[in-house]
């Protein structure tokens, strides 16, 4: 079962942590994109385009 979180877009789930809401991507994904790659929050919506910038933003946060 999902959990609501302070954070827009984002909510806990019991097996895997936080994700981003109606998705299966994980928040640690998005910060590692950032962290290892370089990628700006830009970078990551063009690599991946379902992800909104709200979500990504919210993801990094």
């Amino acid at each position: 079962m999902d959990k609501t979180t302070p954070y827009k877009h984002i909510v806990l789930d019991d097996k895997v942590g936080p994700i981003i809401e109606n998705t299966n991507k994980g928040v640690v994904h998005i910060v590692l994109y950032m962290k290892a790659f370089g990628w700006s929050p830009e970078k990551i919506h063009l690599e991946y385009p379902n992800l909104s910038l709200g979500q990504i933003h919210s993801a990094l946060a």
